[in-house]
């Protein structure tokens, strides 16, 4: 039903771009490079788009809406900026999130402890995202195994200094 979210902002008049992004077995920061590759291609062609380039922001759900937020936390990052149209910013200007995750080290958390215990496996998405699959003679790794380098791939890691606004959207109801 995204695909209806995006209709709807374009009958608003608002520009959208649908980016892909590399996901598992790509490890983060793989994700967020993408991301913001996108951003600078789109600033880059802003005049042949219709883009106010002052003024984008990013919308994602689930895994999406993670990299929402992570695009929008590490404005003015440029650890992240790689490849094509580097002298464009990969800054955005407002993030909004659809369920997304912010906290990679606390997912399963308030849940009954079976569930909990799943994200102790190295095969969960967060695990595989931060230290890569399982290969040969190596188990993996859980996402406890690492925490800075695991608060480094979570949003909550990149709350610091000025942010653009943030509209979260997360629940049960």
């Amino acid at each position: 039903k995204f695909i209806q979210m995006r209709m709807a902002l374009a009958e608003a008049g608002f520009v959208v771009a649908a980016a892909e992004y590399r996901t598992i077995p790509d490890t983060f920061p793989a994700p967020v490079v993408d991301g913001k590759a996108a951003i600078r291609y789109l600033r880059e062609h802003a005049a042949e788009y219709g883009i106010d380039p002052s003024r984008i922001g990013v919308l994602g759900d689930s895994a999406g809406g993670y990299l929402a937020q992570m695009l929008a936390l590490t404005n003015g990052d440029k650890s992240f900026d790689r490849g094509d149209n580097l002298a464009q910013s990969s800054d955005v200007q407002a993030a909004a999130t659809l369920y997304g995750i912010s906290n990679l080290l606390n997912i399963g958390e308030g849940f009954p402890e079976a569930i909990q215990k799943v994200h102790q496996s190295p095969a969960v998405t967060e695990a595989l995202l931060v230290n890569g699959s399982a290969f040969r003679d190596w188990p993996g790794a859980t996402i406890d195994s690492d925490k800075q380098k695991a608060l480094a791939a979570s949003p909550m890691g990149h709350i610091h200094g000025k942010k653009p606004p943030f509209l979260i959207m997360h629940g049960s109801a």
